[in-house]
């Protein structure tokens, strides 16, 4: 009777899917997306107080205020909207918030209540029918076009976890790493790479997850070996992430002394007063919207490859994703985004919301057992990136390379993604371009209404960088 009722509500037939198939699905995405539970809280972990460069954010509330949100949100993403996608605090904007809003002089306080009433007006602005009209205003050709781009990013975010090139800060910078202190690390992700694509030539569902599994015992093995475990060679490639280091638990307090700072700061005239808080709200607005569409568009491209039939984004898709936005604000964390890693539980067999209620159901594991998922290096998970990456640009043989404003386009979407480490900056010089081009080719009136108010945002919020 339970069986039917779960099939019934996530129509598993209609998506030609079963039970084993979702977990599978969840579970990869789970394992994929892991990751953010260390990065995020690091990251922003560096944010200062508006009190003073010395007190900083709490890592440890921010870890709590991430599983919660990742749980919740795609809870929403999985009952509501039944889609296989997990939302998370999006890598770009989470260094955004570290990195520039908090180091403004508004502090991590401010930058809070930045992401807050940014959140709030993206959730309003998906209630309405702007942020479909938006995105239905983007032609087909712009659709693939962000499908191939986002292609290229996501294998550069997975080769840059594989420690093939240098991240001083998290963002990579165009030069090789040490392969001479990487050479393990190197070894054991680039073998994790060739055994997914083995599983995939082979057609093996679940390639990716088995090819995981795999490489973590040479990993755990290496890794805890006595006298190995502060080698340069593991500490340098993130290996030691795999090292045993006993039931221990951050300060998680810190989750509620994180929240409650910012309540006491939210009456602050330096932050209300301060022009740069203003921009952020913009800036987040705008980051939240095309980073999350972006995937949106990406997400539902791929499952219409698997199903081999269209699918586009529903109403309730952009409502829930845009609420667990303002869910991350409220928590404590950077805004939330739908994940560009749910391709990957996509690519594994994930067909329907079901599969994110499993992921979030592991995120809620992963809380009392976050020592044991821990030990999942980026290296590992970074070769899944990679694979995937190569799974979406399959769609560049689609783009009409002999239309030289769609492949300008293109062309410049790709390289401001990857160069940038910025999805919205990607698409907003692509969007950019493509109109020009368009007017320089006089086919002004093909162009949609909404397509050059896009632009013209675009432009405003570049022109607004500058002036920042």
């Amino acid at each position: 009777m339970l069986i039917k009722k779960i099939d019934s509500y996530f129509r598993l037939n209609d998506m030609k899917t079963t039970i084993r198939q979702e977990f599978i699905g969840g579970l990869v995405s789970f394992v994929s997306i892991l990751y953010i539970l260390s990065v995020n809280p690091t990251m922003l972990g560096t944010a200062p107080s508006i009190n003073g460069d010395e007190i900083l954010m709490s890592s440890g509330g921010v870890f709590i205020a991430t599983a919660i949100t990742i749980i919740v949100s795609t809870l929403i993403l999985g009952l509501f909207a039944n889609v296989p996608i997990v939302a998370a605090p999006g890598m770009g904007l989470n260094a955004m918030f570290a990195f520039s809003l908090a180091r403004s002089g508004i502090g991590y306080e401010g930058a809070l209540v930045a992401c807050m009433i940014g959140s709030i007006l993206f959730f309003a602005l998906s209630i309405t029918p702007a942020r479909l009209a938006i995105i239905y205003a983007m032609p087909e050709q712009l659709h693939m076009a962000i499908s191939v781009a986002v292609g290229f990013f996501i294998a550069y975010v997975g080769l840059t976890s594989m420690h093939v090139f240098e991240a001083p800060t998290g963002i990579p910078v165009a030069e090789l790493s040490n392969f001479g202190d990487m050479w393990l690390t190197l070894l054991l992700s680039f073998s994790t790479l060739f055994l997914i694509l083995f599983f995939h030539i082979k057609n093996i569902k679940g390639g990716i997850i088995f090819a995981l599994l795999i490489m973590m015992v040479p990993t755990l093995i290496l890794a805890n070996i006595p006298g190995l475990q502060e080698n340069n060679i593991i500490v340098e490639g993130g290996l030691d992430a795999a090292k045993w280091k006993g039931w221990s638990y951050d300060d998680f307090s810190g989750f509620s002394m994180n929240i409650e700072n910012t309540w006491k700061q939210i009456s602050n005239t330096e932050i209300w007063t301060s022009p740069t808080f203003y921009l952020s709200i913009l800036t987040m607005l705008f980051l939240s919207f095309f980073d999350s569409t972006g995937t949106q568009l990406v997400a539902v491209s791929k499952l219409s490859e698997e199903l081999e039939t269209e699918i586009k984004i529903s109403k309730k898709q952009v409502i829930s994703d845009s609420l667990g936005s303002v869910i991350g604000s409220a928590t404590g964390t950077s805004p939330t985004t739908a994940f560009l890693e749910s391709t990957i539980g996509i690519s594994s067999g994930a067909r329907t919301g079901l599969s994110a209620v499993f992921t979030a159901g592991m995120f809620a594991l992963a809380i009392p057992l976050f020592p044991i998922f821990q030990m999942i290096p980026t290296a590992l998970t970074g070769a899944a990136s990679v694979y995937v990456g190569t799974l979406m640009i399959s769609n560049i043989g689609k783009i009409n390379w002999k239309n030289y404003a769609i492949s300008t386009m293109t062309f410049i979407m790709i390289l401001l993604m990857v160069t940038t480490f910025s999805i919205t900056n990607g698409i907003g010089f692509g969007v950019i371009f493509y109109v020009i081009l368009e007017v320089m080719y006089k086919r002004a009136k093909e162009i949609k209404p909404m397509l050059w108010v896009l632009a013209i945002a675009f432009a405003i919020y570049f022109i607004a960088l500058i002036w920042n």
